[in-house]
């Protein structure tokens, strides 16, 4: 019943934090939407006409006046002359110019004066001559009608303003989500996520915690488990050991003798694995590892160096840009244990002869691991670095499917990766990339 009040509870918050940001939108929109038509009413455009059309009263009288003082066939000189007066651009038109549109000239018989736009949204006045066909025209450049074309673009802009201020802290703590998954991903699980309790994805945060934190709890029992147990079987198979050498002591039947070596070695081969899980779960362990300065070069040597191997040619190449100084950082010991493994690995299945080659780029070093023994088949190739994944050989005595996974713990501890492929002639190649530190740059 907790659990599920919990759950009700979340499921609760959850809601009330979305339906804030969705009435938040929404009034933004209204706020906005509001006030842009609050000053597209303040531009009243009647008003406006209205006092264009005032403001110019004075000068059609005036024009009335001068043309009752004229013949009509000075009209047209007379114009010119007052519209270099008034600085205005004054014509004469025909009252058969607005024949096309009868409401027009209905209206103008009235006397009043009509304006009218063109492409420019300039205002044109239009007045008739008292008991006559002709009409005045006032084109009043220095007064354009109001273009409310960018109010649009205005709006949108400013909800698009508003949608990234209530988006943008989501989206950063999806960035802050999605980095806490890469490093539990990684193994990392001591992450936690902090966020504020009136953040949408609380809810999600809070729960990811948890999660994380059972996760946790259930690898440190894993490995407290494998411990526990791997360390309680060193005490029976120590009175084993004991035992055998009582029995070996007081035994004359040389029967008895070949079960007892024979024991011995089942025990030994007991130890070996336990030492193998006590590695797994030590490399899986959470803690971080204490980076140093490693001389790749010398790494590689002291690898081929350790293998005593007779049987098997190992040649090692590398770029012309690798050098004594070329470094890469992590722990010396768990890399050199994780390479060795890989390189037993690949001798145990070669026929003749394996190969080692250390190459750059700008961004990491790669050591590829080649074999030319039979490769890896198919349906196994994908599980290989899981453990207890065995390879059956007759060349060799299985192992216990531990020492790949190990290595590839160990390597992804070092933000490194590990692949597998196989040859287009024969063999597999084990593939370890790390991260470029310094040395001599690429080429």
């Amino acid at each position: 019943m907790v659990v599920k009040s919990q759950a009700n509870e979340t499921q609760n918050f959850s809601n009330q934090l979305f339906y804030r940001a969705y009435f938040a939108l929404v009034l933004c929109i209204i706020i906005i939407g509001s006030l842009l038509d609050f000053f597209i009413n303040q531009t009243d455009s009647d008003a406006y006409i209205k006092d264009v059309i005032k403001s110019h009263q004075p000068v059609f009288a005036l024009i009335q006046n001068s043309l009752d003082q004229q013949e009509h066939k000075l009209w047209h000189s007379e114009i010119d002359r007052l519209s270099q007066l008034t600085q205005l651009n004054i014509s004469l038109l025909n009252l058969k110019n607005f024949a096309s549109n009868e409401e027009l000239m209905q209206q103008l018989a009235t006397g009043i004066t009509l304006s009218l736009y063109d492409e420019n949204d300039t205002i044109s006045l239009y007045q008739q001559i008292n008991n006559t066909a002709y009409i005045i025209e006032i084109d009043t450049t220095e007064h354009k009608m109001t273009n409310f074309s960018w109010i649009p673009i205005l709006f949108y802009s400013l909800i698009a303003l508003v949608i990234f201020l209530l988006i943008q802290p989501f989206a950063k703590q999806l960035m802050c989500l999605k980095a806490a998954a890469i490093k539990i991903g990684k193994g990392d699980f001591a992450t936690r996520l902090t966020m504020p309790k009136n953040s949408t994805l609380f809810p999600i945060a809070d729960a990811f915690d948890t999660m994380t934190q059972e996760i946790e709890n259930l690898m440190l029992r894993q490995r407290d488990l494998t411990n526990a147990v791997s360390h309680e079987l060193r005490t029976p198979l120590a009175r084993l050991k004991f035992a055998f050498e009582a029995l070996e002591i007081h035994s004359q039947d040389h029967k008895w003798i070949e079960n007892i070596n024979e024991m011995r070695l089942d025990v030994t081969e007991l130890e070996n694995l336990i030492d193998e899980m006590l590695l797994y779960a030590q490399a899986n362990q959470i803690e971080e590892i204490e980076e140093k300065n490693i001389r790749i070069i010398e790494l590689v040597n002291d690898l081929v160096q350790s293998v005593h191997e007779k049987t098997i040619e190992i040649t090692i190449n590398h770029d012309k840009n690798i050098n004594i100084e070329t470094i890469i950082l992590g722990d010396e010991h768990s890399l050199f244990r994780a390479l060795s493994n890989i390189l037993r690995n690949s001798i145990s299945f070669a026929e003749k002869q394996c190969h080692i080659n250390v190459s750059i780029n700008a961004k990491s070093l790669t050591i590829n691991i080649i074999d030319d023994g039979p490769g890896i088949n198919a349906d196994i190739i994908e599980r290989i670095f899981e453990p207890f994944i065995k390879i059956d050989n007759i060349k060799r005595k299985s192992g216990y499917g531990l020492g790949l996974a190990i290595a590839k713990s160990i390597i992804s501890k070092h933000n490194g990766q590990i692949t597998v492929s196989n040859n287009l002639n024969k063999g597999a190649c084990f593939s370890v990339s790390f991260p470029f530190i310094t040395g001599a740059c690429p080429n």
